[in-house]
C-alpha cells in the first residue's frame, strides 16, 4: 500500500506551453501546485524566419519525379517519371523526339507516337514536374494515377495501374 502511494506521488504531468512574458511565471506557479512542470517555447521560432542557407532545388534537377511534357499543337500532354534529374530525362526524350529518330521508330514510346501520327511537336519549355517520389513502387503508381486522372494524355491508360483502382477512377 505504501509503494502505491510514493509512486502516485512522484508521477509528475509535463506540458510545454508557448512563451508569453506576461503570463509566464503566473501560469508557472499555479500548474506547479498541481504537479503539472511547465516548459515554455517561443510561438515563433527563428528558424521559421530565417532562410535554411540552401538554395533550393530548380525543378529540372530534382530526382525521382513524374512529369508531364504537354504538345504545342494540342490539348494532348504526355506523362511520364524517372529517377535520375528531369533535365536528363528531358534531354534523352528531346532527342528521341527529333524527326529523324522518329521516322527510325514512330513506335518506340507514347512520346514519339503522338508526333508521327499527328506531326506535332512537344513544348520541351513547359515540362513540369506533377508529383516528386523517391520510392520507386510508389513513383510508377503515382505515374500511373496520373496518366488515368488525365484526359488528353498521349501514354496508354492501362499499362503499370491495377484494375481495382481503374474501376474506381471509372466511377468518379
Amino acid at each position: 500500500m505504501n509503494y502505491y502511494f510514493s509512486v502516485v506521488a512522484s508521477l509528475c504531468f509535463l506540458r510545454i506551453l508557448p512563451y508569453s512574458a506576461d503570463l509566464r511565471e503566473t501560469l508557472k506557479r499555479i500548474l506547479e501546485r498541481h504537479r503539472i512542470q511547465t516548459f515554455f517555447t517561443p510561438i515563433i521560432k527563428p528558424s521559421t524566419i530565417l532562410a535554411s542557407g540552401k538554395d533550393a532545388d530548380p525543378a529540372s534537377k530534382r530526382r525521382g519525379v513524374v512529369y508531364e511534357i504537354p504538345c504545342e499543337s494540342c490539348e494532348h500532354r504526355y506523362i511520364g517519371e524517372t529517377k535520375r534529374s528531369l533535365s536528363t530525362r528531358l534531354k534523352e526524350h528531346h532527342r528521341d523526339a527529333l524527326p529523324r529518330n522518329v521516322l527510325k521508330n514512330p513506335e518506340k514510346t507514347a512520346l514519339t507516337k503522338h508526333p508521327a501520327q499527328s506531326g506535332h511537336a512537344f513544348n520541351w519549355d513547359y515540362a513540369h514536374v506533377l508529383h516528386r517520389v523517391n520510392n520507386y513502387h510508389k513513383r510508377i503508381f503515382s505515374e500511373s494515377l496520373y496518366i488515368n486522372l488525365e484526359i488528353n494524355t498521349v501514354n496508354d491508360k492501362s499499362a503499370n495501374f491495377p484494375a481495382i483502382y481503374y474501376n474506381v477512377l471509372k466511377h468518379e
